[in-house]
């Protein structure tokens, strides 16, 4: 595999993970601004650059 496609997967099995953490913790039903926030918090956190 070439590596640029094996950084372009590792980083989107990164945010996957990131987007499922944040949806774990605070669950279902909240608006998506909240879940924006938490996201951008968890990635900042993983050291992922990330700008709304």
């Amino acid at each position: 595999m070439h590596l640029l496609y094996q950084k372009a997967d590792h980083l989107s099995g990164e945010v996957i993970g990131a987007a499922i953490e944040v949806h774990r913790n605070k669950g279902p039903g909240l608006i998506e601004s909240i879940y924006e926030r938490c996201l951008l918090r968890e990635l900042e956190l993983r050291s992922i650059p990330a700008t709304m």
